[in-house]
This record gives C-alpha cells, sequence and structure tokens, in this order.
C-alpha cells in the first residue's frame, strides 16, 4: 500500500491488491466503494479495481476508497448477538474434505458448491470447529466466474456469541471490529485480524457470503450482486499463534532490470533488500527464508509479463503473472519482480507503482492462483535500494493481514490499539519515507496468524 516518494522524480505508488476500487479523485472523505466488475459490458465504466491498496505518491490520494467502507454496514441487515437461529441455515454439509496440503496444526474443512441466491448472498453456513481454535483462516472461490466475493456477517460461537463481521459484503467493512475486503475471484479473510477480538474460540461459527460486482459512470457507482456459485476453505488453527515463525519466499523474475534466476542469488541490490526484509520482519518475530529463485516462463512471447497493463478483467496481467508460480512449495509466498505496474487513470496525478500485494490478507496454500502473490516492479526501484526492502516488507505484511495504520486522508485507520493515528515511521503508514521501519506488538500478532508464517523448525 503506499509508500510514497518524496522529492525528485515523479512520486512513487505501491499499490495493494485488495480488490476493492480507488476512486479516479478521492475527495477528503472517501465515497463508498466496493469491489469491481469484470464482465466485457463494464470495460469502459468499470472503476480501477484497487486490486490495490493504493501505494500513493505524496500529492495522491490513497485509498481510503480502496478501502472505503461499504456504506450500510450498520448491521440492520445482519444477525444480532445470538439472534442467528432464526435465519435460514445450512449445515456444513458430508465430512471436511481435507486440504490436502496444509499443515497438521490446522483444522481442514471445504464445503463446495455454495449457492449465492439472487441477492448475490448465500444461506447460513453453520461449521463447528475443534476446542482450542486460536485463529480462522477462510478462502472463498468462484471456480468459475471473476466476480468479488467476501464475508457479509461472521458470528462467532456461544457463549459470548459476537457479530464480529457486520456489513453490506460490497468492499472493504470499516466498521467491522474485524476488517475484512473484497476479493476477486479468491478471497482471503483472517480472523482475528485485531488481538482486541476475544471471542475467537472453538465451537459453531455462523458465516454468511456475498458477491458482487460495481460499475462506475461519471457521478454514479452501482454495485450489482451476483448470484453464482463459490467453494468455501476454513483452516482453523489449533495451536496457540507463533511468538516466532518463519515465512518461505519463492522469488520470481522475468528479466526486469537484469535480475534472473541464475544472477539473482549474488545481486547485491537485491540481497541488500532481502536483509532489510528481515530485519523489518524479524523483529515482529518472523524469520524470512528464501526457498528458491525462478523465471517466469513466456515473457519473450508475452511483454505483458514484464510490463503489468491491467489488474482486472479474466485474465489479467497481473493475473497471468500470478499464475506462473512455482508449484513445488505450496507453503511458500511468491513473490513477483516486473519492469513495470500500470497506473489506471483512476490514480490522478501521476506517479509510479511500486508493488502490488493481491490481498489483505492473500491465499494461503492454494498453490498458483488468482491473488497468489506479491509483485514489486523493481524497474522503477533502480537506483532507489535504501528502501526496496521497506517497499517489499510492507506489501508482504499487507498480504499476511496488515491495513495501513493510517490512510492519507486521516480519516481512515486500523483497528489495532497500539498502532498510533499518523505514525510515520511504522511500516504501515501510508507514505513512505525512510525511517518506516516499525511494527507494533499487536501488528505482529497478525502477522504471525496468517497460515503462511510457519512454526519455526527445531
Amino acid at each position: 500500500m503506499s509508500f510514497a516518494r518524496r522529492a525528485g522524480r515523479a512520486p512513487l505508488l505501491f499499490m495493494l491488491w485488495v480488490m476493492v476500487t480507488a476512486a479516479s479523485a478521492c475527495p477528503a472523505e472517501p465515497e463508498p466503494v466496493t469491489p469491481a466488475d469484470v464482465g466485457a459490458e463494464t470495460t469502459a465504466d468499470v472503476i480501477t479495481d484497487a486490486a490495490s491498496d493504493l501505494d500513493v505518491g505524496p500529492d495522491l490520494q490513497d485509498a481510503p476508497s480502496d478501502i472505503a467502507a461499504d456504506g450500510d454496514a450498520d448491521g440492520t441487515d445482519a444477525d444480532a448477538e445470538g439472534d442467528a437461529d432464526a435465519d435460514a441455515e445450512v449445515d456444513a454439509g458430508p465430512p471436511p474434505i481435507v486440504f490436502e496440503t496444509a499443515p497438521e496444526w490446522f483444522y481442514q474443512q471445504k464445503i463446495e458448491g455454495i449457492v449465492l441466491d439472487e441477492q448475490g448472498e448465500s444461506e447460513q453456513l453453520k461449521v463447528t470447529l475443534p476446542d482450542g481454535t486460536s485463529s480462522v483462516f477462510v478462502m472463498l472461490e468462484s471456480p468459475d466466474d471473476f466476480h468479488f466475493l467476501n464475508l457479509k456477517t461472521v458470528v462467532t460461537p456461544k457463549p459470548a456469541t459476537e457479530s464480529i463481521i457486520v456489513g453490506a459484503g460490497n468492499g472493504t467493512c470499516i466498521p467491522c471490529k474485524n476488517r475484512v475486503s473484497a476479493g476477486q475471484k479468491v478471497g482471503a479473510f483472517l480472523i482475528p485480524n485485531d488481538p482486541g477480538i476475544a471471542t475467537v474460540k472453538g465451537g459453531e461459527w455462523r458465516f454468511t457470503i456475498r458477491g458482487t460486482t460495481i460499475i462506475k459512470k461519471p457521478f454514479e457507482t452501482t454495485y450489482p450482486v451476483w448470484p453464482g456459485i463459490v467453494d468455501m476453505t476454513l483452516l482453523a488453527r489449533t495451536e496457540p499463534i507463533p511468538a516466532e515463525g518463519r515465512l518461505v519466499l519463492h522469488l520470481h523474475f522475468t528479466g526486469a532490470d537484469d535480475l534472473t534466476a541464475a544472477n539473482a542469488p549474488t545481486d547485491p541490490r537485491l540481497e541488500e533488500a532481502l536483509i532489510n526484509v528481515q530485519a523489518i520482519l524479524g523483529a515482529a518475530g518472523i524469520t524470512v527464508e528464501v526457498g528458491g529463485y525462478h523465471d517466469v516462463p513466456g515473457v519473450a512471447e508475452d511483454p505483458t509479463l514484464l510490463d503489468l497493463q491491467s489488474t482486472l478483467g479474466a485474465p489479467n496481467d497481473l493475473s497471468k503473472v500470478l499464475l506462473t508460480a512455482q508449484t513445488d512449495d505450496p507453503n511458500a509466498l511468491n513473490v513477483f519482480f516486473v519492469n513495470s505496474i500500470y497506473r489506471d487513470d483512476d490514480f490522478a496525478g501521476g506517479g509510479l507503482v511500486l508493488g502490488i500485494a493481491a490481498g489483505i490478507p492473500g491465499p494461503a496454500f492454494m498453490g498458483p492462483n488468482y491473488r497468489g502473490g506479491v509483485v514489486i516492479a523493481s524497474l522503477d526501484l533502480m537506483g532507489e535500494t535504501d528502501y526496496w526492502g521497506n517497499v517489499i516488507a510492507h506489501e508482504i505484511s499487507h498480504f499476511l493481514g496488515l491495513y495501513h495504520t493510517t490512510e492519507k486522508s486521516g480519516s481512515v485507520h486500523d483497528t489495532l490499539d497500539d498502532t498510533a493515528e499518523g505514525d510515520s515511521v511504522n511500516l504501515m503508514h501510508w507514505a513512505y519515507a525512510p525511517e518506516k521501519l516499525e511494527i507494533s506488538e499487536q501488528q505482529g500478532t497478525v502477522l504471525r496468524s496468517h497460515p503462511l508464517v510457519l512454526p519455526m523448525t527445531p
């Protein structure tokens, strides 16, 4: 998301691919916006997919609107505490389907073929999770479509039942205790992403899913519903969130900035960046390891893998890059290096997009997929190795579940108690500064909660 470069060149952008939209000229107080439709009928009118939590330059509005409230997330359309039993319910179905690549410390369950009705909503899904559950990771996927998926409501188990997600389900739910953001084709959601939520435990959980699109025209934004079929995978962590963990990265090269799988391991710029990434995330208890170096195939035949010109559609340049990920290690986070990342016209004022994380958070253990990784614009970072590591660490942290501590508008903040508003030295502040290195204790807990942060090996 949004580090921004100060004087000198045109401002630099970081994009977080949160699948929520960013308006072309964001107002001081953002209009409610939500995920973008990718249907062919909306090409000219669709707002940028903000597959981004956009990181923008100093003279640009960062995406408060790409993490804007749904607008009607006031709880009137969702269950209050303990009263959800009156709603239509559907059992979790047959015995759990093991998600084969997830580690053994997760209870795993997959529910396939969930129907979203004419209002774009599922019936209430009831899922019983085991005692000892310390966090829940939900992934939604539309097997045959490229629309946007979100959790509309989530109710934690009795006793002390709590509606921690109560919203419209269109985009990013700012009022929710557990903030969630819709994802295109694949949506991923970490519960809790605020250590202040104390009701995460084993028992019967209740979920409602919503599918939507967005069409933006001058002076008019609409959010058509999407009725369709969705698969849901739940990973319940059955051990405490680790105080220390390790994150394995697989690095993928398109030839941008002359980096290849052969020369990258000894490239001094990349080596320095990775040392900085390790230092930044190491302060949060995460050891960063490089599991492999890979060349992205097909770049000579398809230059859009090198210079990304689209971030939405089916397929789009961003998704094409992400789908080239290595397949040998599904427990790793894939990081891609390209020349440049297209800045849609909706981001007025100029600037360079430096990186995109494919979600807040991104999915885990799925192998190559539409939202499976982080992309860095390495050519635009030439000569900027002093903060290259900050860019990579910032985007990784989005993928692991962190929002900006403060958006550029100053009116939107994360939900964590120990991140100060306007703290310019925090890694997740919207604007870049060389001293942006700090991660708070609660931010570290969120980062270590993501399933891709693995326990330390003996």
